[in-house]
């Protein structure tokens, strides 16, 4: 549906105003709308926009503030950014943006739950050979209940191909899977879209990369609204031929997302930025600092992580500040204000003494993983003639986080290229091995995972320069 759309000029509204425009979709996924002239509405931050192109509803909702601008002698283009796009229906006011039933399609995440397509299905044909009734049995719902929705994952089945095989019939079956949210009452598209968001990451987790393919909201039975936001994605991906090491069953699935949804409010800024790497483009240094700024961020809300209570350390605070005041060197100096800000510069760089540093926090981390396999062979990897692994492996974060962020003398074990390279793809599945923990796989489980996992691979590279 969304095709039909796309590229075609339509008539638009907002109150009383009426405009031409294109609603254009980019390769990078985010879907724009070009107009001859600014639309100057009023000084929200974001639109709502309703219309109709090729003779279909549209809505949409865009930021207030165009991107790019092309003037000529006779025209005056502009383009906005579109933040979601509802094709099927005009809506006239934000608060008609609620849903009380999602419908969505993840690709690549069939490699995660045994199907029937995976099988030729054989059955013996009557006396003469001519196609007899053949009835599928639907499959039960994989059911997951939230607080304020409940997750159903249904697999519809449908014949890709029958016929004739030795002296029996055969069908080959093919399968759609479809995850439906099911809210209690009508939600807003902001909580929508954090929850499906959950998800698609849940299964990118589970799976190397799912998108989004297919999104719908239902007020009530049969009308539907097709919504394309940012999370959805035309990419198609099949690899179901690489079965995931975690297959979602009836027995796991209910801790499973549950877990997940638990520890991503939990840890939101971690997973949140995680995950935002995946379609991003840094540097091999970059992406090294926000490994390291993830690992970090986990131990801080994870963990206590304090030497001494706060409020104890604020007593401590006060008696150097004393102290310091009663020093020679600091009565010495003739001018109020240089010696009262001194006091307060000193005073400040202590501040946050009373928290784990760095390497403090990575030594308890890296500690708690070493009852993992995978872990150990990336202590091997890295530190193998140590006699400290732990400890000489947290000195090789800290130490490449302090240079690459303060640069000044380059220490002997700051790793550059390939090695950098190499450091960043161990600490991305040190990362993934802390997803494993915290959804509450035993050690023997997060071992078979890691072995059967293929992305759990410690790769080497070759400089040829």
């Amino acid at each position: 549906m969304d095709n039909e759309i796309f590229n075609k000029q339509g008539l638009f509204y907002h109150d009383d105003n009426e405009f031409t425009g294109i609603i254009k979709k980019n390769e990078n996924g985010s879907i724009e709308f070009n107009t001859l002239n600014p639309i100057v509405i009023s000084n929200d931050d974001f639109v709502l926009i309703r219309g109709h192109v090729n003779g279909k509803k549209v809505s949409f909702v865009m930021y207030n503030h165009f991107i790019y601008k092309h003037s000529t002698e006779h025209t005056r283009e502009v383009t906005y950014l579109i933040h979601s796009l509802f094709i099927g229906e005009n809506y006239t006011r934000f608060d008609q943006l609620k849903f009380k039933n999602i419908s969505l399609k993840i690709n690549n995440i069939s490699s995660t739950m045994r199907l029937l397509s995976s099988f030729n299905h054989n059955y013996t044909s009557e006396t003469e050979k001519k196609y007899s009734p053949l009835i599928i049995n639907p499959q039960k719902d994989m059911v997951v209940n939230f607080e304020n929705f409940i997750l159903k994952i249904r697999l519809n089945h449908f014949y890709e191909r029958r016929g004739y095989f030795g002296n029996g019939q055969y069908a080959n079956f093919k399968e759609e899977i479809i995850i439906i949210l099911e809210y209690s009452e009508k939600e807003n598209l902001n909580k929508i879209t954090e929850d499906i968001r959950i998800i698609q990451n849940l299964f990118t987790f589970l799976t190397g990369r799912s998108r989004i393919i297919e999104l719908n909201g239902f007020d009530k039975e049969y009308e539907d609204v097709n919504l394309i936001i940012p999370i959805v994605s035309n990419e198609v991906i099949n690899r179901s031929e690489y079965p995931s090491a975690i297959q979602l069953t009836n027995s796991n699935i209910e801790n499973i997302f549950k877990k997940w949804f638990e520890n991503y409010k939990r840890f939101n800024s971690v997973y949140d930025l995680y995950f935002s790497l995946e379609d991003s483009h840094l540097s091999s240094i970059t992406l090294f600092l926000t490994y390291a700024q993830i690992l970090e961020s986990y131990h801080r809300q994870r963990y206590e992580g304090e030497y001494s209570d706060k409020q104890n350390f604020k007593r401590i605070s006060k008696k150097v500040r004393k102290c310091l005041k009663e020093t020679d060197e600091i009565k010495s100096i003739e001018d109020d204000n240089e010696r009262i800000e001194l006091t307060n510069k000193i005073v400040s760089s202590i501040k946050f003494s009373y928290e784990f540093t760095l390497h403090d926090r990575l030594l308890e981390l890296f500690n708690e993983l070493s009852v993992y396999d995978f872990f150990q062979e990336i202590l091997y990897k890295f530190v193998k003639d140590s006699d400290d692994p732990i400890e000489d492996f947290t000195k090789l974060i800290k130490n490449n986080r302090n240079y690459y962020t303060h640069y000044g003398n380059k220490n002997e074990n700051v790793l550059e290229d390939v090695s950098l390279i190499e450091l960043n793809e161990a600490l991305d599945m040190v990362i993934k091995l802390i997803f494993l923990k915290e959804l509450d796989f035993k050690v023997d489980e997060v071992n078979e995972i890691t072995a059967k996992d293929k992305t759990f691979r410690l790769n080497s590279y070759v400089d040829w320069m």
